[in-house]
């Protein structure tokens, strides 16, 4: 059963009836089991997230033996909004954890960064002759939209593969499937994403297939979870799966390519770092960085008491964003450990032959930031 917890945001300590009296001057909420004034809030559903513009309802009662009498009623509805807000939370977190992520593995060299309209110009500078990731250029944009759609430009299915473990652990007894879907562009993006390389050559990668997650939950709601869609000037990482499918896809079920078994993605990524190439050499860096950051992702997540991810995404809305605040912070900081200062990888088990191959490769003629 969900516990109580004053209107106002606060806890409810000792007794909840002389704590829902104290409160009573300020009332105007009835009780839902015997329609007295009521203070204390079901902290089960609160802060629900609105679906389609419909505010969903909050649940008061005068004390928690009214709770207890009127539980067989609530307990389905309050059952499907407490899941639907830790997927709303889940899906917001990952997102800023995959943004952290990517950063810390960027391998483009920005120069310069032009937004016409619509559009984001990247173009692209010198490289070192060493150096294959390199700092995120924070300077050259002038909002985080730009940032975060550089951070996933061409990325939905790094999205997929790398945040697949962390997307498990945060929604643990929450799901009954779990799909990775590839689709057709989306259609009438808010913002196109373009590189400009050395050659003032112009790629467009806006016509690509994308790649997101579609959850169904044990409650019977279904949701795409897209942690990419920023290049595209998307930037809800959570979205029912049919709102998605309007809005994004015009409606069309055809332009899904394909449904995907949960995990086929991180395994193809695993495949493609035994080979002795560049993509091999870059999924090697992506494994492991990800194994870091869903390694920080399973220890304890609060900050001042040993709370679980799934204890953290249940709390009241203000100590729920300070927890994933921190846990982003935390992210971050374990991620810093796989740089070097020059932003080489380091911690790697073949880390000598993966720089001398980059070199080699180089040296080849190969331009191996646009393979």
């Amino acid at each position: 059963m969900a516990t109580f917890r004053i209107d106002d945001g606060s806890k409810v300590n000792g007794n909840a009836e002389s704590a829902a009296s104290d409160k009573n001057p300020a009332l105007g909420n009835p009780c839902d089991y015997c329609a007295q004034p009521a203070a204390l809030c079901c902290s089960g559903c609160v802060d629900s997230p609105t679906l389609r513009g419909n505010q969903p309802p909050r649940t008061f009662y005068c004390t928690p033996t009214c709770q207890r009498a009127a539980w067989h009623v609530h307990k389905k509805i309050c059952n499907t909004l407490s899941a639907r807000k830790r997927v709303y939370r889940a899906g917001d977190t990952i997102q800023r954890i995959f943004y952290a992520y990517r950063e810390r593995i960027f391998e483009k060299m920005f120069a310069k960064i032009e937004v016409e309209g619509d559009t984001m110009y990247m173009y692209e500078g010198e490289y070192g002759e060493d150096q294959y990731l390199v700092p995120f250029p924070h300077h050259l944009f002038s909002c985080e939209e730009e940032e975060w759609a550089a951070l996933t430009f061409h990325a939905c299915s790094d999205a997929v593969a790398f945040m697949c473990h962390i997307l498990k652990i945060f929604l643990k007894g929450l799901y009954i499937v779990i799909d990775e879907v590839k689709m057709m562009k989306l259609l009438n993006t808010p913002r196109k994403t373009l590189i400009v390389d050395q050659n003032r050559m112009i790629y467009d990668r806006t016509e690509y297939p994308h790649e997101i997650f579609r959850v169904v939950l044990k409650t019977g709601e279904m949701y795409a979870l897209d942690f990419s869609g920023a290049q595209y000037g998307y930037h809800d990482p959570v979205l029912p799966w049919d709102t998605y499918l309007q809005s994004r896809l015009g409606g069309d079920p055809r332009r899904i390519m394909a449904f995907h078994s949960f995990g086929d993605m991180y395994a193809l990524k695993e495949k493609i770092a035994q080979n002795p190439n560049l993509f091999g050499i870059t999924m090697k860096a992506n494994l492991a960085l990800s194994k870091a950051a869903t390694a920080a992702c399973e220890q304890s997540a609060g900050t001042k008491k040993k709370l679980s991810l799934v204890e953290c995404l249940k709390l009241p809305q203000a100590a729920f964003l300070s927890e994933r605040d921190g846990l982003i912070d935390r992210i971050t900081e374990e991620l810093k450990k796989w740089h070097a200062p020059d932003y080489r990888m380091v911690d790697l088990s073949r880390g000598m032959e993966m720089h001398q191959h980059m070199l080699d490769m180089r040296q080849k003629g190969w331009n191996v930031h646009n393979i």
